[in-house]
């Protein structure tokens, strides 16, 4: 059969019918080609689109884990500085994933690691890594690389200043000796001891000094002549102060002047009390509930019988007014657990002059429950026989000195429920 040539108007090319040698010509044969080609690409062509619709859910899909991821590490970071455990702490992060989308029981899993398995900050015990995994399911693209892939996320927050606020913490970042121990035993139990201080010597314990603490942590240097429990870590960041911008009370005006007690028993309730309030020889006072502006002079006891007792209060210094507990007499005085002043029992005047100095007495007969917070203040310490620790006890101060021929238990444990928690001591930051 002879050949024929015909135009196909679909195709605009000139197409031979098989005929004689129809086979022989029909590698070179052009017609139809674009259908093959169109057919062979198609597959490609649906996997590519198809790639580009599952990326986008992908895609949405990695940003909520990243999410999941970020809450994951930064609680269990967060965690730490309150509670110093890793467990708890690693435990925390899986409650706060769950509270940003990762759900166990459609197939995400959760890795907390600290420290992180790879990365800048692996090996570092102050750091936790987040890794978060979903199976994400393939629509369109499955004809490319399967069913499903696995998309994960990953986070690292690392804390700074690890151990939470410091037990002990002197705020000046320039003085020499900002933490110095003259004399007796400083115990700081569970909790931390910390210069701010840039100064080569920001803590200095001499030689009838001991400090038993089992982190001392400085910005600084030190010197030590005494004795220490362990060795101090040098080249800290600042801890914030865990106390700033909180409110002062409204002093106002007298309502108590000039008090003086040296015998009896006496009930005070909160106020103003401008003069101060003296207490000696065998007077017993009790404070009730509440907040005492002390407006001029001071918050004094001396001898070894005087007596003060209450429970939720804080005593509060205006300007250049003090505290000075001395003496071997007894004291127990506990801080509120709630409210503004939660944790605090002596609060300075944060704009007190840098001159002012408060003095505290320690001994087995003396229950302090709360912080001791001057921020722009000196206060000295004076540790006088065997310390008692109570359930916390601790001195924020612009500097600290501490002395006398006995001891001073500082401790403090936010896992106790009885012991609200003081924040802003450690800083966590998101790294990766």
């Amino acid at each position: 059969m002879p050949s024929r040539t015909f135009r196909s108007s679909r195709m605009g090319v000139a197409c031979r019918a098989f005929g004689t040698g129809a086979f022989r010509r029909f590698r070179k044969d052009t017609c139809g080609g674009v259908m093959i080609y169109a057919g062979l690409a198609l597959p490609i062509v649906l996997g590519v689109s198809g790639l580009a619709v599952d990326g986008s859910i992908w895609f949405a899909n990695k940003r909520s884990m990243q999410a999941t991821a970020d809450a994951a590490a930064f609680s269990a970071a967060l965690e730490m500085t309150r509670i110093n455990d890793d467990a708890l702490a690693k435990s925390r992060a899986v409650t706060d994933a769950e509270e940003n989308h990762y759900n166990p029981a459609t197939g995400d899993a959760l890795q907390i690691n600290s420290p992180p398995l790879s990365g800048p900050y692996s090996g570092n015990n102050a750091a936790f890594e987040a890794i978060v995994s979903r199976p994400s399911p393939s629509f369109l693209s499955r004809l490319i690389h399967g069913e499903q892939v696995t998309v994960s996320a990953r986070a690292v927050a690392i804390v700074a200043n690890p151990g939470g606020t410091p037990c002990v913490l002197a705020l000046d970042s320039s003085m020499q000796d900002a933490i110095k121990i003259n004399n007796g035993t400083m115990t700081a139990g569970g909790c931390r001891v910390q210069a701010n201080s840039r100064h080569a010597r920001a803590l200095y314990n001499f030689s009838g000094g001991v400090l038993e603490a089992d982190n001392v942590d400085l910005v600084g240097g030190y010197e030590n002549d005494g004795y220490m429990s362990s060795t101090p870590e040098t080249g800290y960041l600042p801890v914030p102060d865990p106390f700033a911008g909180i409110p002062t009370p409204p002093v106002g005006g007298c309502d108590y002047a000039d008090l003086t007690f040296s015998n009896g028993y006496h009930y005070l309730t909160e106020g103003t009390y401008c003069g101060g309030i003296s207490v000696s020889g065998k007077a017993e006072v009790e404070f009730a509930p509440g907040t005492y502006v002390i407006n001029g002079g001071s918050l004094k006891t001396t001898g070894n019988q005087a007596s003060l007792t209450g429970s939720d209060v804080t005593f509060y210094t205006n300007g250049s007014s003090t505290i000075e507990i001395a003496g071997n007499g007894v004291v127990d005085l506990a801080a509120p657990q709630t409210g503004n002043y939660a944790g605090i029992l002596f609060y300075g005047d944060p704009d007190a002059p840098s001159t002012t100095s408060h003095t505290v007495t320690g001994n087995a007969t003396m229950l302090y429950e709360g912080y001791m917070y001057f921020r722009t203040a000196e206060l000295k310490v004076n540790g006088n026989g065997n310390g008692e620790a109570s359930a916390y006890v601790g001195a924020v101060a612009r500097t600290i000195r501490f002395g006398g021929n006995g001891e001073m238990v500082f401790s403090y444990d936010p896992t106790d429920p009885n012991v609200p928690i003081i924040a802003g001591g450690s800083t966590v930051a998101m790294v990766e």
